[in-house]
């Protein structure tokens, strides 16, 4: 059985897939794996049917051989792939060691991130801020009294308008980022 993955049908796409012997369209990968068998045939007009990604599209073709499913892409990369004895395993077995290739970079882009020094209690990396615990109190007086308005204030503290609402409330009340940062700093001195 010949069945095609045709997410949008339209006329131009079902006589593509007439011309190609297609016995019934489907419109996902999952559809279609619920009908085939070992020895059917799966056509994709284009290879990126049959995933949103590289690692689905692998995954998916990778199924297919694992489920003895040929497969036909008519046209776009991997036109070259087809249900011919040399070329579908070539094509197979190349994106099988991409995949394992993909794998193996992400292990290794991992390791030195778990491997390293423990982190500091208390410390879960990311971007430093950008205001200091003095700018932060010295907002959050100013804003508190409203004695003048948040562009004068962010331009006496040399920060943007954005830093300042990200550390102070408008009320002069501190922001979880700024008594993170205010409690710190207040940490710091304490040791």
């Amino acid at each position: 059985m010949r069945i095609a993955i045709a997410h949008q049908p339209n006329p131009e796409l079902s006589s593509i897939f007439r011309a190609a012997r297609v016995e019934r369209m489907v419109e996902t990968l999952a559809d279609a794996l619920a009908q085939l068998a070992g020895g059917d045939t799966l056509v994709v007009n284009k290879i990126a049917e049959l995933g949103d990604s590289l690692v689905s599209i692998i995954k998916g073709v990778a199924t297919l051989r694992d489920r003895g499913i040929a497969l036909d892409v008519l046209s776009g990369p991997g036109t070259a792939y087809n249900s011919g004895p040399l070329g579908g395993n070539v094509a197979v077995a190349a994106i099988i060691k991409l995949l394992d290739v993909e794998q193996e970079i992400a292990a290794t882009t991992r390791a030195p991130l778990t491997a390293g020094r423990p982190r500091p209690r208390g410390r879960k990396g990311g971007r430093r801020s950008q205001m200091t615990a003095d700018q932060i109190m010295a907002a959050s007086t100013m804003m508190a009294g409203r004695t003048m308005p948040v562009i004068e204030i962010s331009a006496a503290l040399g920060v943007t308008r954005a830093q300042i609402y990200r550390h102070v409330a408008p009320d002069g009340e501190l922001r979880p980022a700024g008594r993170k940062v205010v409690d710190a700093a207040a940490a710091a001195m304490r040791e």
